[in-house]
């Protein structure tokens, strides 16, 4: 049967992507057919799944959800599963298996859960794929690496140890991560100490560290255990005293923290005549000026605030008699008039682990485009006039910086 799986996009527009395939199934027990549509179709829809609790992308985790309900439902039976993607080029086929106890996909054994997530992956792609080749290799792709791998390639491997100093502070790191075959990976576990580590044990690794699988205690060790383990020999006195500093230098939040600050530079760098970033205060508050195409807007940093929602975002609303309190407002920055003032805006994330200078980029860059992106968040209702802070206040960031306050 023709499967027709529609996913929503992650905004406010009520806009769809959709993928259309070929379904067969030895799955005797499901009767697909009294439920397919007048063009013959079986209709899947899948939702943003929000619960914090998931570590996949929310769109991922709602087409997983869909595929769980509606296509791969729980069986005590052997089942057999082929889909097709049809492309003018020709076609690209995956085959799911369920071979009590054992699950695979296109013949590799893995759980039912990241099969699922591969799915999802899979299925996403194809919404915008228009090649068979091109959607081959990307399966392959997927099928060769676990998604914990990918992770760690992308953004570096989770580890966590205590401090060695007597402190027993916890340290939670990131280490880097190369592909150096199909089967094995490398971990740098010191200054110029690369470990090799095979595909499974790393993905082991990372299931205790990034998502506490306790089946994984075995990697749960201090960092000269965890070189002992990978290089086969005690380290020398010296080289644990070198490994813990390299290790601490790399700390999770360092690492984010440098991210963001090199992220903003980039931004002003590349639009320098629309986005102004500064500090602000005591505390360094990052600031944020962007110019868009009817409005001018104020990002602040908030890291009192939920994971969705690090940078607060202010619409900046003309002031034309000067007198408004100035709480909440641009005072001009050789007096105390009221140049205008601020009207928040609601804007979250969907992801939960997007870093503050992620949460600065994304709503710079569709702040900057603003009267497309209010057809996309219900929050972002625009005045019919353009709201634009004055020149003088542009110009003289440095006076805003030294007297402490917007």
């Amino acid at each position: 049967m023709k499967v027709k799986l529609h996913v929503p996009r992650a905004d406010d527009s009520q806009i769809f992507d959709t993928t259309s395939f070929l379904y067969r199934t030895t799955d005797l027990k499901r009767n697909y057919r009294s439920k397919l549509n007048r063009f013959g179709e079986y209709k899947v829809v899948s939702t943003l799944d929000l619960d914090k609790k998931n570590s996949l992308d929310p769109i991922y985790a709602g087409i997983s959800k869909a595929l769980n309900k509606f296509l791969f439902m729980s069986t005590n039976d052997n089942v057999t599963t082929i889909i097709t993607f049809k492309y003018r080029d020709g076609d690209s086929t995956i085959v799911f298996q369920k071979n009590k106890p054992h699950f695979f996909l296109n013949g590799e054994k893995d759980s039912k859960g990241i099969i699922i997530d591969n799915l999802s992956k899979i299925f996403y792609r194809s919404c915008f794929e228009k090649s068979s080749t091109k959607m081959d290799r990307y399966i392959r792709r997927l099928l060769l690496f676990p998604p914990n791998v990918m992770y760690s390639v992308e953004n570096r491997t989770p580890y966590s140890f205590y401090s060695n100093d007597g402190s027993m502070v916890k340290q939670n790191v990131r280490i880097k991560t190369k592909i150096i075959s199909d089967k094995e990976c490398a971990l740098e576990i010191s200054d110029g100490v690369w470990a090799s580590i095979t595909i499974k044990d790393l993905n082991s690794f990372i299931n205790y560290h990034r998502h506490g699988h306790k089946r994984s205690e075995k990697w749960g060790v201090s960092p000269e255990n965890l070189w002992k383990k990978l290089l086969n020999y005690e380290p020398s006195k010296s080289q644990v005293k070198l490994m813990y500093a390299f290790l601490e230098q790399n700390r999770t939040q360092s690492l984010v923290e440098k991210r963001a600050e090199e992220l903003l530079a980039e931004l002003e760098t590349k639009f320098p005549s629309k986005i102004k970033v500064f500090k602000l205060g005591k505390r360094k508050q990052t600031i944020m000026l962007v110019r868009g195409q009817r409005c001018d807007w104020v990002l602040k940093e908030n890291p009192s605030s939920s994971d969705t929602q690090k940078v607060n975002t202010h619409r900046f609303v003309e002031n034309n008699d000067g007198e408004a309190s100035s709480k909440g407002a641009l005072i001009h920055p050789h007096n105390s008039t009221v140049l205008g003032t601020l009207s928040a805006v609601c804007i979250d994330n969907i992801h939960k682990n997007s870093s503050l200078g992620d949460q600065f980029a994304a709503r710079a860059m569709f702040l900057m485009n603003d009267v497309m992106s209010s057809s996309q968040i219900n929050t972002m209702r625009l005045p019919e006039k353009e709201h634009r802070i004055p020149n003088v206040y542009w110009d003289n960031l440095d006076e805003i910086v030294a007297r402490g306050k917007l």
